[in-house]
C-alpha cells in the first residue's frame, strides 16, 4: 500500500488526475462535437419555418413560388395518414393503450383496429392497409358536451388554400343528448384546429360576403349536415368542408403557421376512420404557373435550342411546300448537316445555322431562315408542335425534313 506523501503516491495522484482531465476534455470535446451536428440541422428546422411577412392566401403570388412548389411536392402533409404506424403501450385485464404515429387519441371509446388475414379476419372495418380507427360510443358512455376522436400532431402550413379529405364507415350514428333533434353535422365531429406559429390556437372564423354572416371554417363535417340519422354508410370517401363556395372553401387563416386535424363522435354509433389526407391544392398556383413548361429549370443552353425527340425518321422525297397550297405535314423542322453556314435549300430559300425550336407558349415550332417571306412564314403558321432535333444524335444528308414522334410526356411539355 503507498502511502500519502510518499513520492509514488503523488506520481499515482499525478496519473489519475492526468486521466480524469483527459476524460473531462474528451466528454467536452464530445459535447461540442454533437453540438455542432445538431446545431446545423436546428437551424435549417428553423429556418424551413416561412417567414410570411406578407404572405396571403387571398393573393397566392405574394407567396414566393419556391415556397408554394415545395409545399405542393410534399404531397399529402399527414403523417401515419392510414394509422400503420404504432405500438400498443399498456395492455391488462381492463384497458388498452395505444401510441399511434401522428395523432393521439381523445377520450376512451377508442379502438386502434388490426386486420391481419392470419390473426383475425375483421372484414371491411379496415379500409386499406392492416390498421384503421374505431370510435364506438353508446348511450351509456355518451357524456355531454364531450366526445371521443383522433387528433393529429402540428402540420406546418403556408397561407393559401388547402384540401381536407378522409375514408369514413359509419353505423348506427344518432345525433347526442347536447345535439337531440338537430343533423348530423354536429354528432359527426370534423375539425380543422388553426395555430399561430407559437403553437397557440386561434379562430377559424372568417366573413362569409355571401351569406352576410361569420363562419367557423374549422368545422369541416357539411357533409352530413343532411342526415338525421344514419343507419349503414359503407366505407366512403368525404371532403371535410365548411361551405360549398368554391371561392373560400380550403382556405386558412393567414395568421395560421400549423394545423391539427380532428375526427370525432360526439353522438352515439360506430365510426371507422382511414386514409386521411390533407393537401396544399393547385388553386394556390395561376394558371401560366400550373404549366409544367414555367417551372423547368434545368434546361442547358443546348437544350433550349435543341431538344431531343423520342424518335425521328428522314421523310422521303423532300418537300417544304405545293406551289398553290398552304399544306404542310405537320409537325417537321429543316435542319441543316453544317449548322456553322448556310445555304441554298431546294425551295429557292435560305436555310440559316439556327433550324430551331419550340417551347414557346404556343407550342409552335420556328425554323430561323434568312427569308422568311418563304420557308420562314410557312413554318411560323403550319409547323405546329413541332421541336427542333438535337444534331449530335443523328447523322443527317446535307438537308433533311424530318418528322418526329412524341412521347405523351414530350407532347405534354
Amino acid at each position: 500500500m503507498i502511502k500519502p506523501g510518499n513520492l509514488l503516491f503523488l506520481q499515482e495522484e499525478i496519473r489519475i488526475m492526468r486521466i480524469i482531465s483527459t476524460n473531462r476534455n474528451s466528454y467536452i470535446f464530445l459535447a461540442l462535437i454533437l453540438l455542432i451536428l445538431f446545431l446545423p440541422q436546428c437551424a435549417e428546422e428553423e429556418s424551413a419555418i416561412p417567414p410570411g411577412i406578407g404572405w396571403t392566401g387571398t393573393d397566392p403570388t405574394s407567396i414566393p413560388i419556391r415556397q408554394r412548389l415545395l409545399q405542393a411536392e410534399r404531397g399529402n402533409l399527414v403523417r401515419n395518414p392510414s394509422f400503420e404506424l404504432g405500438r400498443i403501450v399498456n395492455v391488462d385485464s381492463n384497458t388498452v393503450s395505444h401510441n399511434i404515429t401522428g395523432w393521439k387519441e381523445m377520450g376512451e371509446n377508442i379502438s386502434w383496429l388490426f386486420h391481419s388475414p392470419d390473426f383475425v379476419d375483421i372484414g371491411n372495418q379496415v379500409r386499406s392497409g392492416s390498421r384503421a380507427i374505431k370510435i364506438n360510443r353508446n348511450p351509456g358512455t355518451e357524456v355531454s358536451n364531450q366526445g371521443d376522436g383522433i387528433v393529429s400532431d402540428f402540420i406546418r402550413v403556408i397561407p393559401g388554400n388547402y384540401e381536407f379529405s378522409f375514408w369514413i364507415r359509419l353505423e348506427d350514428i344518432k345525433p347526442g343528448s347536447e345535439f337531440r333533434g338537430r343533423r348530423l353535422d354536429r354528432a359527426i365531429d370534423i375539425r380543422l384546429l388553426y395555430y399561430d406559429k407559437n403553437r397557440l390556437l386561434i379562430s377559424g372564423n372568417t366573413y362569409d360576403n355571401s351569406g352576410n354572416a361569420t363562419l367557423d371554417q374549422s368545422i369541416k363535417s357539411l357533409m352530413f349536415s343532411d342526415f338525421w340519422q344514419i343507419d349503414s354508410f359503407g366505407w366512403t370517401p368525404v371532403k371535410g368542408r365548411t361551405t360549398n363556395d368554391f371561392l373560400t372553401e380550403g382556405d386558412i387563416p393567414d395568421e395560421a403557421k400549423f394545423v391539427k386535424l380532428y375526427l370525432g363522435l360526439t353522438g352515439t354509433g360506430t365510426m371507422w376512420i382511414d386514409d386521411v389526407d390533407f393537401r396544399y391544392t393547385q388553386r394556390n398556383f395561376t394558371s401560366l404557373e400550373r404549366s409544367k413548361r414555367m417551372f423547368d429549370t434545368s434546361w442547358s443552353k443546348l437544350d433550349l435550342v435543341i431538344p431531343t425527340p423520342q424518335q425521328a425518321r428522314q421523310l422521303d422525297p423532300l418537300q417544304y411546300h405545293v406551289r398553290g397550297t398552304d399544306r404542310v405535314p405537320p409537325p417537321v423542322i429543316v435542319i441543316p448537316a453544317n449548322p456553322g453556314r448556310s445555304f441554298a435549300s431546294t425551295a429557292g430559300s435560305s436555310v440559316a445555322s439556327a433550324c430551331v425550336i419550340s417551347r414557346s407558349i404556343s407550342s409552335t415550332a420556328l425554323i430561323f431562315s434568312s427569308d422568311f417571306s418563304t420557308l420562314g412564314k410557312m413554318a411560323l403558321a403550319r409547323a405546329e408542335n413541332s421541336l427542333a432535333v438535337r444534331r449530335s444524335n443523328l447523322a443527317w444528308s446535307s438537308l433533311s425534313l424530318i418528322r418526329m414522334d412524341w412521347t405523351e410526356d414530350q407532347k405534354a411539355s
